[in-house]
Formats: structure tokens, C-alpha cells, sequence
């Protein structure tokens, strides 16, 4: 969950996720895509990676561009600098907000995966604090 705050609007989250499966971007990276304004709904579009296009019924139109749109920018993001071109300094404030992510796992730093760190993201994006639940064993 990705939430901004400041003392005139109070608490407000901005991005929601889930990890839909191995080899897809972490539950951060659709909480991004959501408070980055990519998508109208970080769960509603991890949710549509779990669905392949030609599954869903001739008459869910909308789920089948979500699914195209979320592909799009899943591709965009795994590419070297995507997740700059993504995310970069959407968070970055005036001193009278803060954003936070709220994880559940510490956000991965690994390299040469299918998919770039959460860590570097989470910097490229300007996140002021990531709170963490639980480390990484």
C-alpha cells in the first residue's frame, strides 16, 4: 500500500497490490502503477495478469484492456530504464507531504531477474519511507 500524507488531507493511500505469481512483478509494482496514475486500480490489474486475454468472456471488453494495458506497462517496466520511465520522482513532494509504502515482505534488492528490484524503485519514485512487516529470511 502506498500512502501520502500531510497535515491539511490527512492520511490518504494512493496505490494497492498483490503478487499474482512467480516471475511477475512484486505487489509494490502495482501499487505504483495505481498511485503513478497507470492504472485505476493496483489490484484490479495484478488480478488481470492471471487471466490471459483469450480466457476472458467475448463480453468483458474492459477486463480485456486492462489485461492489454497492464502487459504494456509490465513490458515497459522490465525493460532497463522502464522503471524510470514509470516511476521517477512521482512522489517527489514540497516538504508538507510524505509517502510511504506499507509492505508486508522488505522490498527486494536482487539483480539479473525477470524483473527489476522494488528497492531501486521505490528510490527512483521518490518514496520517503518504506515500512516493513516482516524481513526477507
Amino acid at each position: 500500500v502506498i500512502v501520502q500524507s500531510s497535515e491539511e488531507e490527512g492520511d490518504v493511500i494512493l496505490g494497492r497490490g498483490f503478487h499474482p505469481k512467480s516471475g511477475m512483478p512484486h505487489a509494490e509494482i502495482f501499487a505504483l502503477l495505481e498511485a503513478a496514475g497507470h492504472v485505476e486500480d493496483g489490484i484490479q490489474a495484478a488480478s488481470s495478469v492471471l487471466v490471459k486475454t483469450t480466457n476472458q468472456d467475448d463480453d468483458d471488453e474492459a477486463g480485456k484492456e486492462l489485461s492489454k494495458k497492464v502487459h504494456s506497462l509490465l513490458q515497459t517496466y522490465i525493460q532497463p530504464e522502464g522503471a524510470k520511465q514509470l516511476f521517477s520522482d512521482i512522489f517527489k513532494n514540497d516538504d508538507t507531504k510524505t509517502t510511504t509504502a506499507y509492505v508486508t515482505l522488505e522490498p527486494c534488492c536482487h539483480t539479473n531477474k525477470q524483473t527489476p528490484p522494488c528497492a531501486s524503485t521505490f528510490l527512483l519514485a521518490s518514496i520517503d519511507r518504506v515500512v516493513v512487516g516482516y524481513r526477507d529470511p
